[in-house]
């Protein structure tokens, strides 16, 4: 379930448009297993990601010394990643997907909390921190150090949903929840997803093919193609 956290920064409305970029495959997984994909932290792309800034060691030297502590850390905590936007993005269209063959789940704020409530799991959510980690320090908190990034990556506008195992271990019977990669957690996906959008340069047989599969797991929800790149009508 959902879980407020004083050292996760939301600024935003509750109201707020939050979108899951992803290919066909994934959006079958999500309706199969009724459940949202936490990848661990050590596997995502960004090596920074869950460890301090240049700045925090420039502050403290001995931060060096807890480079493996903390590297086990990141195999203990998953993320699943949102971006946070008023409208689609081109961008993300095209950062996420690798042929015409893409999803975009839209949600929002308020019930991307609320979806977790079928979850026994701790879930913490925040939005990403981008800073420079030359000179900003990162809060000596283990899990504000999954909260920041780069500015490099301030295109994402992300907002990211959190879980870890160290934080369930005296509440949950079995501990280890992560395989090699990540874990699933279910979710309500009554509640989560709003609208679905099929890609701006996907075929009509994909959207039919989408709907159709919609269909079989009973999501009842607006399946549209994307109008990103109609011709305008006047």
């Amino acid at each position: 379930m959902y879980q407020d956290n004083k050292e996760f920064k939301i600024n935003i409305d509750e109201s707020a448009k939050v979108w899951k970029y992803m290919d066909f495959t994934k959006f079958v997984s999500l309706l199969e297993k009724k459940a949202l994909f936490f990848v661990k932290a050590d596997k995502l792309l960004d090596p920074y990601e869950g460890y301090y800034s240049l700045a925090n060691v420039n502050t403290d030297p001995s931060l060096v010394s807890r480079y493996e502590l903390l590297q086990t850390f990141r195999g203990e905590v998953g993320v699943n990643c949102w971006h946070v936007n008023e409208h689609e993005s081109a961008a993300m269209w095209k950062l996420y997907l690798k042929s015409d063959e893409g999803i975009s789940i839209q949600s929002n704020f308020k019930k991307l909390k609320e979806c977790f409530h079928c979850c026994q799991r701790i879930v913490y959510i925040g939005e990403i921190n981008y800073v420079d980690y030359d000179t900003f320090e990162i809060p000596q908190d283990p899990y504000a150090f999954f909260m920041h990034k780069r500015r490099c990556f301030y295109h994402e506008n992300e907002i990211r949903a959190l879980i870890s195992d160290v934080a369930e271990a005296d509440t949950v019977s079995e501990k280890e929840v992560f395989d090699e990669i990540g874990a699933y957690i279910p979710v309500d996906l009554g509640i989560l997803i709003e609208n679905v959008f099929v890609s701006p340069t996907s075929p009509k047989w994909f959207l039919d093919l989408v709907r159709s599969i919609s269909k079989k797991y009973e999501l009842d929800k607006e399946i549209v193609k994307s109008s990103l790149f109609d011709k305008p009508m006047y």
